[in-house]
């Protein structure tokens, strides 16, 4: 592949995330069929990255899925997650929040592979994209702004994940490394849900499934 294809690429999978982005607000506000696009939305992105897979065999190892630069990674986001878990805990005590259920921490081990797709949707696809574009001190900005879009119309999620986003992919400039952002994020995805959404994603999603297969 030339330059000149690889920016190609990049443009349109750029394009790709965003209007998937689009779609996504309109099947969840407008027509509430979120299942639809979840599942419409899964087949085509695994289908685009197997195609991606055919055409760069050592892709994920360039978004940051290795063991390279894993424990400065991991100390960063460590830092982040003590920080952003203050943060969401002090908001959740104003909002009257109850205690965290016990089944917390198996919350965060289920939302650990949503937090995958998202980082590897920010980092390594939106920021990758972004940085031959804009300047490199510019680049969390954007991806934060883009990031937080992707979250309308919930102003106090686009707020958090505005900063989140921004934090995550400085972060992943400096260090790039997928795993340790997606232990972070899982971590404070599953307070979000807890402490500034009020919901309990245990109660809605996972315990009526355990209930039908039963």
């Amino acid at each position: 592949m030339t330059a000149g294809q690889g920016a190609d690429r990049t443009t349109a999978d750029m394009l790709l995330l965003m209007a998937t982005s689009a779609i996504h607000l309109v099947f969840e506000d407008l027509l509430d069929a979120n299942g639809i696009f979840f599942v419409v939305a899964a087949a085509v992105w695994t289908w685009w990255l197997i195609r991606r897979l055919r055409e760069q065999p050592g892709l994920l190892g360039a978004w940051g899925l290795s063991t390279s630069h894993l424990r400065p990674a991991l100390a960063a986001a460590a830092a982040v997650g003590v920080a952003g878990s203050l943060l969401l805990l002090w908001l959740g005590r104003l909002l009257g929040r109850p205690p965290l259920p016990a089944h917390f921490w198996t919350v965060v081990g289920l939302y650990l592979g949503w937090a995958l797709v998202q980082q590897a949707a920010l980092n390594g696809i939106l920021v990758r994209g972004l940085l031959p574009l804009l300047p490199r001190w510019s680049v969390p900005f954007a991806a934060g702004v883009l990031f937080s879009l992707a979250h309308l119309p919930d102003l106090p999620l686009m707020a958090l994940t505005l900063l989140g986003g921004l934090l995550w992919a400085a972060l992943y400039i400096r260090w790039p490394n997928l795993w340790a952002l997606t232990l972070c994020h899982a971590f404070l995805g599953a307070l979000t849900y807890y402490e500034i959404l009020g919901r309990d994603p245990w109660l809605e999603l996972v315990s009526p499934l355990l209930h039908r297969l039963v």
